[in-house]
């Protein structure tokens, strides 16, 4: 998995590296806490503790952060939107209080979308539903369709990368038009609502789509997948990480 082209990056199969060989239901849990402990975290050294945490798990798979952040670019325009709506809702505080408040907003998203990566790049489709299922166990009880929930969560995260291409195609074609956000905060506010309105209308037909050719293919939502994964598993890769981000939780 070395070099620098587009995606895909070299092969990504199980078992290749040691981040491949840790139980998909760790690698679920971990994700989970250290995204709790990204907008946990206010100080320095706490964010610091946590790229280091990222670059452990980035390490263990065997993947460049060249090659993490050129897949993560799909998700800047979100990242830079949502720490410019921070940034302005305490602008009133003065410019180092805006600036602070959307490189905090920034590194967290980026945070939460390299966890993602990782976790979907390194885990079999069916290893992620596994890991879903056995988390959402105890809804059983209550009759929820466990296995149903976590094939729908699997597709979802699955497909997170796909959503992001639909808004920025969909930015750029309205760029291509001639259409821009504006300067005034209304008018900015009011055509910003337009966009996400068809994103959203954009995304509902894409997944419109998939519903209709999982339903071809026979999919009714009855799902049933082994809850044991196979192969030989190992959790040292995420002593580290995850060691990273306790103390980032705690300072």
């Amino acid at each position: 998995m070395r070099g620098s082209g587009a995606f895909p990056f070299g092969r990504i199969l199980p078992e290749e590296t040691p981040l491949h060989r840790v139980p998909a239901v760790w690698k679920l849990v971990f994700a989970l806490f250290a995204s709790a402990s990204a907008f946990w975290v206010r100080s320095p050294f706490g964010f610091l503790l946590l790229i280091c945490s990222a670059l452990s798990l980035s390490r263990s798979a065997r993947l460049s952060p060249l090659f993490l952040f050129r897949n993560l670019l799909s998700a800047g325009v979100w990242i830079v939107t949502f720490a410019a709506f921070s940034a302005w809702g305490v602008w009133e505080q003065g410019v180092f209080a805006a600036v602070a408040a959307a490189l905090i907003v920034a590194f967290r998203l980026l945070f939460v979308f390299w966890l993602t990566l990782l976790y979907t790049l390194t885990t079999p489709a069916t290893e992620q539903v596994a890991a879903f299922a056995r988390l959402l166990r105890p809804g059983k009880r209550l009759g929820v369709p466990v296995d149903a929930v976590a094939f729908s969560l699997s597709l979802v995260l699955t497909l997170f990368p796909f959503f992001l291409e639909e808004g920025e195609r969909l930015r750029l074609a309205l760029e291509a038009r001639g259409l821009t956000f504006g300067k005034r905060p209304v008018e900015r506010l009011r055509r910003l609502a337009l966009f996400f309105s068809a994103w959203f209308r954009h995304l509902f037909l894409r997944a419109e789509e998939t519903a209709a050719a999982l339903a071809l293919r026979g999919f009714t939502g009855e799902v049933s997948l082994p809850l044991r994964e196979e192969g030989e598993k190992d959790v040292r890769p995420l002593l580290v990480p995850a060691l990273c981000a306790l103390a980032a939780w705690v300072v």
